[in-house]
């Protein structure tokens, strides 16, 4: 579980079906084996006092699957990888129940959302930042665009550059910059 911690926009933008999807495919009696599972390794890293009792690990797993089978396999091995971290706050001596801890995943939610858009910001500033460097390969000066725009209205419309315009608008990449800048010199 620690390593979905170190990457955790994959675990949410990754391909991990949801508790749902693999209730579906697998059983429900499969997910909750699996989230018993997540949820003892959990219990493991507390003190022996603390840990939960197998009625407690199965009814947390079924209070998770009814609750929150939206989320991702991933997202809930990194909500226990956090958990145990301390990042939603310490479960305290004698507080360890199913309730305390499944009180703990609307604060995985609330940071998960707080992730997630700013991986999306992140990603749609690189795909501006790629947008503005394809426009700047293509792009032309005024007086080469002028330049081409005269060779085109001479050679396909008899000299008339506004047709030659209202053609480029309607067959834009018939004027890319590297076939324009090659015509240009010739």
């Amino acid at each position: 579980m620690p390593l979905c911690a170190l990457v955790p926009e994959r675990c949410y933008f990754g391909n991990a079906p949801t508790l749902v999807q693999m209730g579906r495919q697998c059983g429900q009696e499969f997910v909750i084996s699996w989230l018993s599972d997540k949820i003892a390794a959990y219990s493991a890293t507390l003190s022996e006092a603390d840990r939960l009792t197998a009625a407690d690990i199965d009814h947390l797993a079924l209070e998770i699957f009814g609750s929150y089978s939206s989320l991702n396999l991933a997202e809930v091995m990194l909500f226990f990888s956090r958990l145990a971290a301390g990042v939603y706050g310490q479960v305290v001596y004698g507080s360890v129940r199913a309730e305390n801890i499944a009180s703990r995943i609307p604060r995985f939610l609330e940071s998960r959302q707080k992730e997630i858009d700013h991986y999306e910001r992140q990603r749609e500033e690189l795909q501006r930042r790629a947008e503005e460097e394809r426009r700047k390969l293509h792009a032309v000066d005024y007086g080469t665009y002028k330049s081409l725009l005269a060779k085109l209205a001479a050679a396909r419309f008899a000299g008339d550059e506004d047709a030659a315009r209202a053609y480029l608008a309607a067959h834009p990449r018939e004027f890319d910059a590297h076939r324009a800048f090659q015509s240009a010199h010739e």
